[in-house]
Protein backbone atom coordinates (compact mmCIF):
# COMPACT_ATOMS: atom_id res chain seq x y z
CA UNK A 1 0.00 0.00 0.00
CA UNK A 2 1.50 3.37 -0.98
CA UNK A 3 0.81 6.74 0.64
CA UNK A 4 -1.90 7.69 -1.85
CA UNK A 5 -3.75 4.47 -1.03
CA UNK A 6 -3.40 5.14 2.70
CA UNK A 7 -4.79 8.66 2.28
CA UNK A 8 -7.66 7.29 0.18
CA UNK A 9 -8.46 4.70 2.87
CA UNK A 10 -8.46 7.41 5.55
CA UNK A 11 -10.65 9.64 3.37
CA UNK A 12 -13.13 6.81 2.83
CA UNK A 13 -13.23 5.87 6.53
CA UNK A 14 -13.78 9.48 7.62
CA UNK A 15 -16.18 10.31 4.78
CA UNK A 16 -13.83 13.08 3.61
CA UNK A 17 -13.73 12.53 -0.19
CA UNK A 18 -11.70 15.70 -0.85
CA UNK A 19 -8.75 14.50 1.26
CA UNK A 20 -5.83 13.87 -1.07
CA UNK A 21 -2.14 14.71 -1.28
CA UNK A 22 -1.22 17.86 -3.18
CA UNK A 23 1.72 18.27 -5.59
CA UNK A 24 4.11 18.63 -2.64
CA UNK A 25 2.82 15.42 -1.03
CA UNK A 26 0.87 17.19 1.72
CA UNK A 27 -2.74 17.12 2.90
CA UNK A 28 -4.64 18.59 5.84
CA UNK A 29 -7.80 17.42 7.55
CA UNK A 30 -9.65 19.74 9.93
CA UNK A 31 -11.36 17.96 12.82
CA UNK A 32 -14.18 19.60 14.81
CA UNK A 33 -13.30 22.97 13.24
CA UNK A 34 -10.38 23.27 15.67
CA UNK A 35 -7.69 20.65 15.02
CA UNK A 36 -5.70 20.40 11.80
CA UNK A 37 -4.23 16.96 11.17
CA UNK A 38 -1.38 17.19 8.67
CA UNK A 39 -0.24 14.40 6.37
CA UNK A 40 3.10 14.55 4.57
CA UNK A 41 4.43 11.85 2.26
CA UNK A 42 8.15 11.20 2.08
CA UNK A 43 9.83 11.59 -1.29
CA UNK A 44 10.29 7.83 -1.48
CA UNK A 45 6.50 7.38 -1.12
CA UNK A 46 7.12 4.74 1.57
CA UNK A 47 6.54 6.90 4.65
CA UNK A 48 3.59 9.02 5.68
CA UNK A 49 4.14 11.55 8.47
CA UNK A 50 1.00 12.44 10.42
CA UNK A 51 1.15 15.32 12.89
CA UNK A 52 -0.90 18.04 14.58
CA UNK A 53 -0.64 20.68 17.27
CA UNK A 54 -1.79 19.25 20.58
CA UNK A 55 -2.15 22.56 22.41
CA UNK A 56 -0.24 25.46 23.90
CA UNK A 57 2.74 24.88 26.14
CA UNK A 58 2.13 26.38 29.58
Amino acid sequence: MNTDEVIQAIATALEAPDLRLDDQGCARLRVDDTIDVNFEASRSNHLLHVYCTLGPVC
